[in-house]
C-alpha cells in the first residue's frame, strides 16, 4: 500500500490481512474476558445492582475498549501490539480519535450475522483488507516492521569536503528546512538506506536550484 506524504514522499506500507487481525482480536477478547470475570466476582455481592454494573461494564468494553486503546497507544490495542499491527488513516497519517470512534462504533455491523461475517467478506473482497468500519472511517491496518534497519556507515571526511564548495558560508535556510534537517538527523539511524535517500532528495533539488550543486549529489551525504 503506497501513500504519498504532503511533501511528495512515497511511503510503502504492508497491509495486515484477516488472519493477523483475527489473532490480534482474539488476544483483545481474552483480555476483556479476564477483566469481566475478575470484576464480576465482587459485583456478585451487590445482587441486582451488581448485574446492572456488570452489564454497563460489558457495554463499555465492547464499544470503547478499542477506542481508548487506539487513541492512547497510537493506533494499537494490546492485541495489535503483540502482533505488530497498527491502525492508521488511509492517507498514512496517525489515527485520530474521530476515526477510531467511527470504525469501532460500526463493529456490530461488521459482526452481522455472526463472527464478523460482513467484515470478513469485505476484507477478503477489498484490495486493502478494510472492513465496514475501516471504509467508513477511511482507515487501514498495517504491519509494522520490527526489524531495525542497519545503522548507517559514517562518511569519510574526504567525501564531505567537496560538498563544502557548493554551499555558501552565509546560506540562510528557511525555518521549515532547518526543522526538516534536524528531524532527519535525529531519526537517521532508524531509517533504511532507500528511505534516507527518498527523504533527503528534495533538499538536494532545493539547493541545486540556488547554487551549482550537482543534482546527482548523494542526498544522505548532503544532509
Amino acid at each position: 500500500y503506497t501513500v504519498v506524504t504532503p511533501e511528495g514522499v512515497p511511503l510503502e506500507l504492508r497491509l495486515a490481512g484477516p488472519a493477523a487481525r483475527a489473532v490480534a482480536y482474539f488476544i483483545d477478547a481474552m483480555i476483556r474476558l479476564v477483566v469481566v470475570v475478575v470484576i464480576s466476582i465482587p459485583l456478585e455481592l451487590l445482587s441486582g445492582y451488581g448485574i446492572g454494573f456488570l452489564l454497563v461494564l460489558m457495554f463499555v468494553l465492547e464499544y470503547f475498549y478499542f477506542v481508548a486503546c487506539e487513541v492512547l497507544l497510537d493506533g494499537q490495542s494490546p492485541g495489535k501490539r503483540v502482533c505488530s499491527l497498527r491502525v492508521i488513516s488511509a492517507n498514512g497519517t496517525p489515527l485520530t480519535w474521530q476515526r477510531s470512534l467511527i470504525r469501532n462504533l460500526l463493529r456490530p455491523a461488521d459482526q452481522i450475522p455472526f463472527a464478523y461475517g460482513v467484515g470478513g467478506v469485505l476484507m477478503l473482497l477489498g484490495r486493502h483488507f478494510q472492513r465496514l468500519g475501516d471504509i467508513a472511517a477511511s482507515t487501514i491496518v498495517v504491519r509494522e516492521d520490527t526489524t531495525p534497519p542497519p545503522p548507517p556507515l559514517p562518511y569519510p571526511a574526504d567525501a564531505l569536503t567537496p560538498l563544502l564548495k557548493w554551499i555558501p558560508n552565509d546560506v540562510k535556510a528557511m525555518r521549515e528546512v532547518q526543522n526538516a534537517v534536524d528531524l532527519y538527523a535525529r531519526r537517521r539511524d532508524r531509517l533504511s538506506p532507500a528511505l534516507r535517500r527518498t527523504l533527503a532528495q528534495p533538499l538536494v533539488e532545493l539547493i541545486a536550484e540556488r547554487t551549482d550543486l550537482p543534482r546527482d549529489t548523494e542526498p544522505d551525504l548532503l544532509v
